[in-house]
C-alpha cells in the first residue's frame, strides 16, 4: 500500500488491505473506490494481478447479508473464485462477480558495468599506454540502446591516440562514448578505453572511473532516471562503491559505475629553504637557514645530498657541512617515501659587507633510489639534481611542485642587510691662518 494512498485503506500487514465503504448503495446504483499501490524496489519483472473482493456487507438495518449474495460467496480467499475479467453478470458459475482483478506489468530498468585492466606492474614513463576493459550488463527486463558512458581520466592521463573504441575527449578531464546497439535483458556488451600517461601530475595508486550517463528504450524514450539501483550523473565521487560489484541494490554500490586502478611510479624530491633568524640583519650577525627535503615520490631515497651556494659574504659556522669549489655540502642522508628531513646551517655575515642584498640558493645535488652506486641515478619527475645552482628555473619561493616551471629540488632566500653609517665632522682654521682675520 503506497504512502501516497489517500482513500482510507488499512494495510493488514499480511499482504492485504481493507477498506470500509459506508454506503448506502441503493439498488441499481454503483460507486467507485481507488487504491494506490507502490512497486517495491526488489520486485521482479513480469505481469502481476491485483485482486479485490467483497468480504462483508450489511443492509440498511445493520443486518449482516454477506452470505445472501445470489451469485457470489464473499470471503478473504483470493484464489477460490471462478473468474472472468470485468464480468458482473451471470449466476456465479463462470465468474463470482463480487471479486475482480487487474493486471499490471512491472518493468525493471537496471544497467550495471564492471571496469577492469589486465595491466601489470607500474606506469613509470611518459607516453605509456594502459588498456581498460568495460563490460555493461542489462540486468533488467527491457531492451535498452544508445547507452552513453562517461570516463573520468586520472590526473596526468589523457585519451590515447592509440584508442580505437570511439571515445571523444571532452577537454575537461573526461571522455565520452555512445554505444548505439540494443542491449537485450540478460546480456552484456564489452568495450574498452586506452589511456596514456601525459604528465606526472600525481604519483601512487590512481583510479580510473567510468559511469553510465544515459540510455533509451527501443521507442527512443529516455529511461535513465528509471534505473532501479543507480543514479546517473557527472560526479565520480558521490556514489557508494564496491569494486567490480554489479548486483548490489545501491546501498553499498551504485553498479552503474566502477573503477580500475593503476600505480604511477616516480622519483620526486623537493627542497624548501627558509631563514629562521628574524629580521633585521646587520654585518657581523649570525643567521640560521633551515632546509626541508621532502620525498614526494613512490621510491625511497638514498644518499641524498644538499648543496648551498653560500656567497663569500656569508661565512659558514656549522662544522658538519663541507666546503668545496665555492659551495658547501651537507652530510648525506636517506629519506623514505612520504617522509621529510630538516637540515640547518648557521652562517655569519661578513662584518665588512657594505651592500644591502644577499641571495643564497640551495639545491639537491644528488640522490639515488637504491644503495648501488654503480648504476644510474633515478630520473626526478620535475627536477634535475646537480650542484650547478644557476641552471634551475625558479618559479617561486618554497614551491614543492612544478608551478611556473619551477624545479622544486632547489630554493633560495634573499637577505636585506641593514647598514648603519656614523659620520662626524670637525672644522677648524687652516694651519698658519693668522688670527684675527
Amino acid at each position: 500500500l503506497s504512502p501516497a494512498d489517500a482513500n482510507g485503506w488499512t494495510d493488514n500487514g499480511d499482504g492485504t488491505a481493507t477498506l470500509a465503504v459506508p454506503g448506502p448503495l441503493v439498488p441499481g446504483d454503483s460507486l467507485r473506490v481507488s487504491i494506490v499501490l507502490r512497486v517495491q524496489s526488489d520486485a521482479q519483472a513480469g505481469v502481476f494481478f491485483n485482486a479485490a473482493e467483497i468480504n462483508f456487507a450489511r443492509d440498511s438495518a445493520g443486518v449482516d447479508r454477506t452470505d445472501r449474495d445470489l451469485d457470489s460467496t464473499p470471503d478473504t480467499l483470493a484464489a477460490n473464485d471462478p473468474f472472468v475479467d470485468d464480468l458482473i453478470t451471470g449466476n456465479g458459475s463462470a465468474d463470482e462477480d463480487d471479486h475482480d482483478r487487474a493486471p499490471v506489468e512491472v518493468e525493471i530498468i537496471d544497467l550495471a558495468l564492471r571496469k577492469t585492466t589486465d595491466f601489470q606492474g607500474v606506469v613509470d614513463a611518459l607516453g605509456q599506454d594502459v588498456v581498460f576493459e568495460i563490460e555493461i550488463f542489462n540486468q533488467g527486463s527491457v531492451t535498452l540502446q544508445n547507452i552513453e558512458l562517461l570516463d573520468f581520466l586520472p590526473p596526468g592521463f589523457v585519451l590515447s591516440p592509440a584508442d580505437a573504441n570511439g571515445w571523444t575527449d571532452n577537454g575537461d578531464g573526461t571522455a565520452s562514448l555512445l554505444l548505439p546497439d540494443p542491449l537485450q535483458p540478460g546480456l552484456s556488451q564489452t568495450t574498452g578505453i586506452v589511456l596514456r600517461l601525459d604528465s606526472f601530475a600525481l604519483l601512487g595508486p590512481l583510479d580510473n572511473v567510468v559511469e553510465i550517463q544515459a540510455f533509451e528504450d527501443l521507442s527512443g524514450t529516455d529511461r535513465t532516471a528509471d534505473d532501479r539501483d543507480s543514479q546517473a550523473d557527472t560526479d565520480p565521487d558521490n556514489d557508494p562503491l564496491q569494486d567490480d560489484e554489479v548486483n548490489d541494490d545501491g546501498t553499498n554500490d551504485e553498479d552503474d559505475h566502477d573503477i580500475a586502478g593503476v600505480f604511477v611510479d616516480g622519483f620526486d624530491l623537493a627542497l624548501i629553504k627558509q631563514l629562521d633568524t628574524p629580521e633585521p640583519y646587520f654585518p657581523g650577525d649570525t643567521l640560521r637557514f633551515r632546509f626541508t627535503v621532502i620525498n614526494q615520490g613512490t621510491r625511497d631515497a638514498f644518499a641524498v645530498q644538499v648543496v648551498d651556494s653560500l656567497p663569500p659574504e656569508l661565512q659558514p659556522l656549522t662544522p658538519d657541512w663541507t666546503a668545496s669549489a665555492g659551495k658547501i655540502f651537507a652530510p648525506t642522508f636517506n629519506l623514505p617515501v612520504g617522509d621529510s628531513a630538516e637540515l640547518t646551517l648557521e652562517v655569519r655575515i661578513d662584518p665588512s659587507f657594505m651592500d644591502t642584498l644577499l641571495v643564497n640558493s640551495a639545491e639537491i645535488a644528488a640522490a639515488d633510489d637504491d644503495t648501488d652506486p654503480g648504476n644510474d641515478p633515478p630520473f626526478d619527475i620535475d627536477s634535475q639534481p646537480d650542484s650547478t645552482l644557476a641552471n634551475d628555473v625558479f618559479g617561486g619561493d618554497d614551491l614543492t611542485d612544478s608551478s611556473n616551471g619551477d624545479e622544486d629540488d632547489h630554493d633560495r632566500e634573499t637577505l636585506e642587510v641593514t647598514q648603519i653609517f656614523d659620520l662626524a665632522l670637525y672644522k677648524k682654521p687652516a694651519t698658519g691662518q693668522s688670527q684675527p682675520v
